[in-house]
């Protein structure tokens, strides 16, 4: 019974997908970290149905990559997003660590934060529409052209992102474990989680997701999972380096930046091969 309510609670809290409501008790969130890859799942193939559609309804290439990009969006509420604002001005405002976590408290957004959306959106809707420049209407194939392939791999980031960001929850050390009366959603899901069958869950989830990706084209697939790996690892000295650790708008941060980086790679390979 504590396996459903931590899935429920993992959607009720990264998700806008109405649950019903449990008690956020040690029992119920003990396995939260395993089920939050699959919020990343139920959006990406809430994106591959779209791209399906769209392709066989030949939508102009605008829609295709707003509709894109509003996905994410509506099934998450931005929840990500707004860490990635937060840490955005924390890290532009270059000041000592305890300075930048009381700005990552800060409900307001300052002007590194709107730069950084400007730049984010920018990166991310030019990526989009290079990348659904083309329309292939069938959904499985045989020989999958690498057009196809590159977007039902970028659905996948979806979830790796959320498995990679779920890992850095269990083993990265918290910004905020050492401060007095110590409180915030990561550190009480850290701290509650059954860490050994938490990881071990989520190392078949990476696998799954990682086989999937190269399965579907194993060059971009390769490139996709190394870049992820690539930001996980970035996100990890820069965490320690500027905050002590991680925190949940740092957590956002990161899977805002992997699910770009992903999205660039494949545009980047489209552009360079196809």
């Amino acid at each position: 019974m504590s396996v459903i309510r931590s899935f429920v609670i993992a959607f009720s809290m990264y998700s806008k997908v109405p649950m019903p409501r449990y008690e956020w008790s040690e029992k119920n969130a003990r396995y939260v970290m395993c089920f939050f890859p699959f919020v990343g799942l139920l959006t990406g193939a809430l994106c591959a149905l779209a791209y399906y559609g769209m392709s066989l309804l030949s939508f102009p290439l605008v829609a295709k990559t707003l509709l894109f990009c509003v996905i994410p969006l509506i099934v998450t509420g931005g929840i990500h997003l707004d860490g990635f604002l937060d840490t955005s001005d924390a890290l532009h405002s270059w000041r000592e660590k305890e300075k930048k976590l009381e700005i990552l408290k800060d409900p307001h957004i300052g002007a590194f934060a709107v730069i950084a959306l400007l730049v984010y959106l920018s990166l991310f809707l030019s990526a989009c529409s290079l990348l659904l420049d083309k329309t292939v209407p069938a959904f499985v194939t045989v020989s999958m052209p690498a057009v196809q392939a590159a977007v039902y791999i970028w659905c996948l980031s979806l979830t790796l992102s959320r498995v990679l960001s779920a890992f850095s929850v269990i083993l990265f050390r918290n910004a905020r474990a050492s401060e007095e009366n110590a409180s915030g959603t990561i550190l009480t899901f850290s701290s509650v989680a059954d860490r050994q069958r938490v990881l071990v869950v989520l190392g078949i989830e990476f696998a799954l997701c990682a086989a999937a990706m190269l399965l579907l084209h194993p060059a971009l697939g390769t490139l996709t999972v190394c870049a992820m790996l690539l930001v996980f690892f970035v996100y990890r000295i820069r965490s320690y380096k500027h905050f002590g650790g991680i925190t949940g708008d740092l957590a956002g941060w990161f899977l805002c930046l992997a699910e770009l980086l992903s999205l660039l790679a494949a545009a980047a390979y489209l552009l360079v091969c196809s």
